[in-house]
């Protein structure tokens, strides 16, 4: 039997840092990639960004810059200083994963924020369901944010589009995610959303992991099929833009033998 590779964190979290720091120059961010050791200004709300979208630096400017829109009090942290704890959890480090929850959330503390916006849904799910800490602090995921502050958006008229959402469903935070998601995508002038359905079997959101655990051909078949579906809505031979709640979903779907397109984040 050959002895499974032990997960490297130290790989892990350093080319999340490698990739980040290509895409952006360190004055030019509005974002906290460390732990302040000075005191901190308050802040009503904590953009907590988690790790992997760090990844893609045009979603952390798209999501700092909509949250510059809405006017509100806010501060954003993310990166490896502010991981969760759940690569930690998965790999069976429980301890560790633990320390590292509740230190992260000393570090939101700091900043005595009235709400705690989360960008990952992994995050959520660990804080939620596995640490249980709702109690300690109030948080919600960025969609459910925005939509409740949607008054305080003005939607331009876009060019005219059929967007069909890839979300994922079975727990009650996904569909409230996914609900909100909707809702976002349906208040854009000139979008026309297609809801093309999900499969609980894709958890929480797509990982090469979920990937392995549903079966390589069986994900592979459940994504395309819904590729399938985004163009029959479409009547067209090539589908329409395929929109990801999360960057995970768009990276994953690159690796599905599809002739269709793949998921954008959106």
């Amino acid at each position: 039997m050959v002895e499974k590779e032990k997960f490297s964190y130290r790989k892990y979290f350093r080319e999340i840092e490698v990739l980040h720091s290509l895409q952006t120059a360190p004055q030019e961010r509005d974002w906290l990639l460390s732990v302040p050791k000075e005191d901190v200004k308050p802040a009503e709300v904590v953009l907590y960004l988690g790790c992997n979208v760090m990844r893609n630096a045009h979603l952390v400017r798209t999501a700092v810059d909509v949250f510059k829109l809405l006017d509100v009090d806010f501060v954003t942290v993310g990166g490896g200083s502010y991981c969760c704890g759940i690569q930690h959890f998965q790999n069976g480090d429980t301890k560790s994963a633990n320390a590292m929850a509740s230190s992260t959330v000393k570090n939101f503390q700091r900043f005595q924020p009235e709400q705690v916006v989360m960008w990952c849904p992994s995050c959520i799910y660990f804080y939620d369901e596995v640490m249980e800490m709702r109690e300690d602090f109030s948080f919600q995921h960025v969609t459910q944010f925005l939509v409740e502050n949607l008054y305080k958006l003005s939607f331009r008229q876009q060019a005219e589009q059929k967007v069909a959402l890839h979300y994922h469903t079975g727990r009650p935070q996904s569909d409230e995610e996914a609900r909100c998601a909707m809702k976002l995508l349906s208040m854009v002038p000139g979008v026309e959303l297609i809801d093309v359905g999900s499969d609980p079997r894709l958890g929480r959101h797509c990982t090469g992991r979920v990937r392995e655990q549903v079966g390589t051909q069986k994900w592979d078949g459940i994504i395309t099929d819904s590729f399938h579906r985004a163009v029959e809505a479409e009547g067209i031979p090539m589908p329409p833009s395929i929109m990801g709640a999360t960057a995970s979903c768009a990276v994953t779907s690159r690796s599905t033998p599809s002739r269709w397109s793949t998921i954008s984040p959106w």
